[in-house]
């Protein structure tokens, strides 16, 4: 190897050292601009989301304390272990949907009335933040009908098919079941999934949504949440 080609080498080396060098200063530059720009972006989404929580917690205390009144209550006649209240007041004051605004807020009236026979269940809370308001009403309907046809000794088998317009208790193997409507389909296997209902299960252990029956969970959940 020749002098000039140790020369050029060395050239190369400086001039490579020296173009990394100013890009690592801009790079340095540059993300000082967008970690500020970041922080204060950051700042403002917390700052929102704080006060759409504040204003949802108030929503949730007046709808609570509106629903114990119509029970009669002046106030919360039981304390709420912290257990509970605490996951009930995060999750609820997340909710931006009215109907399910009223769900978290019944749960918590329910909760503080110590005539209510409800248990206080950290699993309801588990369960009902994962639910869309669509998934409570086909709850409601499928539970409506198994507290009607209580006590028994197992929960009825409830077709759905007709969902959500209607739902019935099946007395006979009519066996005209007919195709769910996707939505219908996506909100019971939401509700299986969160533990409030149970399908039957045809050939192969594929589970048949035509044909559900709500678990104990699924109607302590509807009787916590009842209003």
């Amino acid at each position: 190897m020749n002098d000039e080609t140790v020369r050029a080498g060395a050239e190369a080396t400086k001039e490579v050292a020296a173009t990394t060098g100013k890009a690592l200063d801009l790079a340095g530059k540059l993300s000082s601009y967008f970690d500020g720009m970041m922080r204060e972006l950051g700042g403002i989404a917390e700052d929102n989301m704080k006060l759409r929580r504040y204003k949802n917690r108030l929503k949730l205390f007046a709808k609570a304390e509106e629903f114990m009144r119509d029970k009669g209550l002046d106030g919360p006649t039981r304390e709420i272990p912290p257990k509970f209240a605490l996951p009930l007041v995060t999750y609820a004051t997340l909710e931006e949907d009215e109907e399910l605004q009223d769900i978290w807020a019944r749960l918590l009236a329910n909760a503080a009335d110590a005539s209510t026979p409800v248990e206080l269940r950290t699993a309801y809370i588990d369960m009902l933040k994962d639910l869309t308001a669509f998934d409570v009403k086909i709850l409601s309907m499928l539970a409506k009908l198994s507290v009607s046809d209580l006590p028994q000794p197992y929960p009825p088998s409830i077709e759905t098919w007709d969902l959500p317009k209607d739902a019935r208790v099946q007395t006979t193997l009519s066996g005209e079941a007919g195709l769910l409507a996707p939505e219908v389909s996506t909100s019971l296997s939401n509700l299986a999934r969160a533990g409030c209902i149970s399908p039957t299960y045809g050939y192969g252990g594929m589970p048949l949504l035509t044909l559900v029956s709500i678990t104990p969970l699924g109607i302590g959940l509807y009787r916590a949440c009842a209003g």
